[in-house]
C-alpha cells in the first residue's frame, strides 16, 4: 500500500486549487483588457444611474469639454442597456454621482460609463486655466493711467491697442486727453487672444450745445455734446421732430410746438435740450404782407395755402373791378417783391386757400381749379358820335387771388 506524505499532499491540493481558479476565470470569457478595466474601476470613483434607453449605442456626454481648475461638469448617458455605472478612469479630480469636479491641476480627465451588459464609452474633459486680461481700472479719466496684466493661458503675454483713445507702453495704458473708449487685446504664448474695453471719462460733466433754441419747420439744427463719457446717444424725449441717434442732427417736421431732446452718455448720465419749432419764414412773412393793387388800392393780408400742391403764400390783390383775378396787362397787378402773378394764358392752377400753417390747415379752407385767361375790356358807355366813353374789364374767373410766392 502506497502512502503520500502529509507535506506533499498539501502542495498538491494547492496546485489543483490554483489551476481551477485559472480555468474558472478563462471560462467566464473575460479578456485581459476587460480584466484590466475592472481592476481600474475597482480603484476609482463609481456611481450608478438607472436611466432608460432609446438607442442600442451607449453614449456618454459631459456638459462641457473644457473647464477651469475647480469647476465641475455633469455626465449624462444614453443608449445601451440601463442601469449605467459612471467611473473615473484618470484625472486628479473627484466624481460624485454624475458630477466631476476638477482639481487645480492642468490635465485631461477620462470619465467612463458602463451599462448592465458590459458596454462602455468614455468622455474626455480638458482642465486648464482660461486666458484672462486684467486691468487695474476699467474706467479712468483723461490723463490717467491703468495697469494691464494677464492670467491663465501660457505666459508671456503681449498687449496691443486695437482701437479707440489712448495708447499702450508695455503693460501701461495711458488715457491721453480725449474721452472715449479703448479696445485692448492680450495674446499668450500659444496665440490665444482675449479683449476688453477701457472707458475714458472727461473731467467735465456732460453738456450739450445749444441747450435751447428755435427751429423753423423743415429746417435742421446740429446738437453737439461734450464732457461726460462718449459715445453719446440722442433721442426725442417728448414733442415733434426727428433726431439722429448718433450725430445729434435735429429736423423740425410739420407742426409747431415744443420738443425735448434727451442726450445720454456711456455712463448713463442724462442731459435735456429744449427746442421750439416755429412756422416757416414764408408763413410768418405771409400774414404780415399786404399787397397793392392797380391805382394804389390795397387788399387783405396774405394767407398760406397751396398752388399746384406747393406750399405758397397767396395774396388777394385789389383790382379795378370786383371779382377779377386777372387783368389785361401784367403791370396792372403790383405784386410785392418775390411774389408772382397768376396770369399765364392757358395755364391751369389748383388753388387752396385757408388758415394754413406748418404743413396743415388750422381752419376753414377751400380748393378750386382755374385756367388763367386774359380779361377783356368792353365799352360800357358811348358818346353822341358813338365813341366809347367808359370801359370795364370782364374776366372769366371770379376770384381775387392774384399773386403767389
Amino acid at each position: 500500500m502506497t502512502t503520500i506524505k502529509k507535506e506533499n499532499r498539501r502542495d498538491y491540493l494547492t496546485i489543483l486549487a490554483l489551476t481551477w481558479m485559472g480555468l474558472a476565470a478563462t471560462g467566464c470569457g473575460k479578456s485581459a483588457a476587460e480584466a484590466e478595466e475592472e481592476a481600474a474601476m475597482s480603484q476609482q470613483d463609481v456611481s450608478t444611474d438607472n436611466g432608460s434607453s432609446t438607442s442600442n449605442e451607449l453614449i456618454l456626454l459631459a456638459s462641457a469639454s473644457v473647464i477651469q481648475p475647480g469647476a465641475s461638469v455633469t455626465l449624462s448617458a444614453s443608449g445601451g442597456t440601463p442601469p449605467y455605472v459612471y467611473s473615473k478612469v484618470s484625472g486628479s479630480g473627484t466624481l460624485s454621482q454624475k458630477t466631476y469636479t476638477a482639481s487645480s491641476a492642468t490635465e485631461t480627465a477620462v470619465l467612463q460609463v458602463k451599462d448592465s451588459v458590459g458596454a462602455i464609452n468614455f468622455a474626455y474633459v480638458e482642465v486648464k486655466s482660461f486666458l484672462e486680461l486684467k486691468v487695474s481700472k476699467t474706467t479712468i479719466k483723461v490723463g490717467e493711467f491703468a495697469t494691464l496684466s494677464g492670467a491663465g493661458g501660457a505666459a508671456p503675454y503681449k498687449f496691443v491697442h486695437l482701437a479707440g483713445v489712448g495708447s499702450i507702453a508695455g503693460t501701461l495704458f495711458s488715457a491721453g486727453a480725449t474721452p472715449g473708449e479703448a479696445l485692448i487685446q492680450m495674446s499668450d504664448a500659444n496665440g490665444e487672444t482675449v479683449e476688453l474695453t477701457i472707458k475714458v471719462k472727461s473731467t467735465s460733466p456732460l453738456s450739450v450745445s445749444p441747450q435751447s433754441a428755435s427751429v423753423r419747420v423743415n429746417q435742421t439744427l446740429k446738437l453737439t455734446a461734450s464732457g461726460g463719457t462718449p459715445p453719446y446717444k440722442f433721442d426725442i424725449y417728448e414733442g415733434l421732430g426727428a433726431v439722429d441717434v448718433n450725430t445729434g442732427l435735429f429736423k423740425a417736421e410739420s407742426g409747431v410746438g415744443q420738443t425735448r431732446i434727451r442726450v445720454t452718455d456711456a455712463e448713463g448720465t442724462l442731459f435735456y435740450v429744449n427746442l421750439t419749432t416755429l412756422q416757416s419764414q414764408l408763413a410768418e412773412d405771409c400774414v404780415k404782407t399786404k399787397p397793392v393793387g392797380p391805382g394804389g388800392s390795397t387788399a387783405a393780408y396774405g394767407q398760406m395755402g397751396k398752388v399746384n400742391n406747393q406750399d405758397v403764400c397767396i395774396l388777394p390783390v385789389a383790382s379795378r373791378f370786383e371779382g377779377a383775378w386777372l387783368v389785361q396787362n401784367e403791370s396792372d397787378i403790383q405784386c410785392p417783391d418775390g411774389f408772382y402773378p397768376l396770369q399765364k394764358n392757358g395755364v391751369s392752377y389748383t388753388i387752396t386757400v385757408g388758415q394754413y400753417y406748418s404743413g396743415k390747415y388750422t381752419g376753414a379752407h377751400s380748393t378750386l381749379t382755374a385756367t388763367a385767361r386774359e380779361c377783356v375790356e368792353v365799352c360800357t358807355k358811348t358818346n353822341f358820335w358813338g365813341k366809347c366813353k367808359a370801359t370795364e374789364f370782364k374776366c372769366s374767373v371770379a376770384t381775387r387771388i392774384a399773386c403767389y410766392k
